[in-house]
């Protein structure tokens, strides 16, 4: 396997791990696995930020679902959301994946052309906001499932990771 389909594997095992981790519940033993995929990483990207992120957030995700103790009647109605909203959310995550590969090619143009690499990171905003203002309606469906606890919780986990995000990339 060469080290691109290896880091493309890596990349998108622990992702798929995340959300298998947030579906399946404690059952799954995920948080002690996570680390050793991100160790199948080829070496020359230890040290990016998103993967310094992934790799210090990826086993408190694992833990998160069994220490907030949710109980099953909470985690079918999550599901429930989450199902009436999956549509959405793929079309949503394919938009901005799409419009990133346009700006990558508006960028690697040449000659440069300015005003296309502009109009391809507007299209690009439009559709990370699309995405934005759809977690922001889950996040609002969601939140009123959980108890106050959970809540704080979920809360803690989130500032958490923006903080590391934030760090990793040297903003204070």
């Amino acid at each position: 396997m060469t080290r691109r389909k290896r880091w493309l594997w890596g990349l998108t095992t622990c992702g798929a791990l995340g959300l298998l981790a947030l579906l399946a519940g404690p059952r799954v033993a995920l948080a002690q696995e996570a680390p050793r995929l991100l160790e199948l990483l080829p070496d020359e990207l230890a040290d990016r930020p998103v993967l310094q992120v992934l790799r210090g957030s990826l086993p408190k995700l694992l833990r998160l679902k069994r220490e907030m103790g949710m109980q099953p009647e909470q985690w079918t109605k999550i599901k429930a959301v989450l199902r009436q909203h999956d549509a959405e959310l793929r079309t949503a995550g394919r938009a901005v994946a799409q419009r990133h590969q346009v700006v990558s090619a508006a960028v690697r143009q040449e000659p440069l052309d300015e005003p296309a690499v502009r109009r391809a990171v507007a299209e690009m905003n439009t559709a990370v906001a699309d995405l934005a203002i759809l977690r922001a309606r889950l996040r609002a469906e969601i939140k009123p499932l959980l108890t106050p606890a959970q809540q704080q919780k979920l809360e803690t986990f989130r500032t958490e990771v923006e903080a590391a995000v934030a760090q990793s990339f040297g903003v204070q």
